[in-house]
């Protein structure tokens, strides 16, 4: 899992390693770029209200990925009695697309979001094709709720990463866990 963490720097991409849980160098120890993240700040003002003056700002989030093939497959799950159902088991085999863009807009009409509570998704990393374009081997996952950041750059958001290559079950199994010392129910890691 992802910990609640700013990104290294604004407005540039910065990549992320599922396998290690960790910001690519020179940010972290991470060495692969499974997700690539860009926060970015745009538009920032002051405008009038008749509550004095409110900072306004269009901040977005995007969700990139380094291989072709990788990418994510958004997934709303309803929501019952304040949670979200369950996930199926096992990610799907296509229909993954190459990003993911959320915004939050803050100006005169108020505050605006498309971060929702009951938006979750799949997702297929370091993928390797063959001549033909087939791919070959692939690592799976899944993301419990929506990415979630703050005006400051701060991200978060839950993930599952099976290291079995090919293997599209993404159940959570303590025995295959990459972040030492946790108990057999996932928890978030701080990278």
């Amino acid at each position: 899992s992802f910990g609640d963490r700013s990104l290294p720097v604004s407005g540039e991409p910065v990549g992320f390693d599922l396998m290690k849980g960790d910001w690519v160098a020179p940010y972290g120890k991470g060495e692969a770029s499974d997700f690539i993240l860009r926060y970015r700040v745009q538009s920032e003002g002051t405008i009038e209200t008749r509550y004095g003056p409110v900072k306004t700002a269009n901040r977005t989030l995007t969700v990139a990925f380094s291989n072709e093939g990788d990418g994510v497959k958004a997934v709303q799950v309803p929501l019952h009695g304040g949670s979200a159902l369950r996930l199926s088991p096992t990610a799907p085999e296509n229909g993954y697309s190459t990003n993911v863009v959320k915004r939050v807009v803050k100006d005169q009409d108020g505050l605006r979001s498309d971060i929702r509570d009951d938006q979750n998704y799949f997702f297929r990393v370091r993928t390797k094709k063959d001549d033909k374009g087939n791919i070959v081997s692939a690592l799976f996952g899944k993301i419990y709720g929506d990415f979630q950041f703050d005006e400051r750059g701060r991200v978060t958001f839950t993930y599952y990463l099976n290291p079995t290559p090919n293997d599209r079950n993404v159940e959570f199994d303590p025995a295959k866990n990459l972040f030492t010392g946790l108990s057999s129910r996932e928890q978030v890691h701080e990278p």
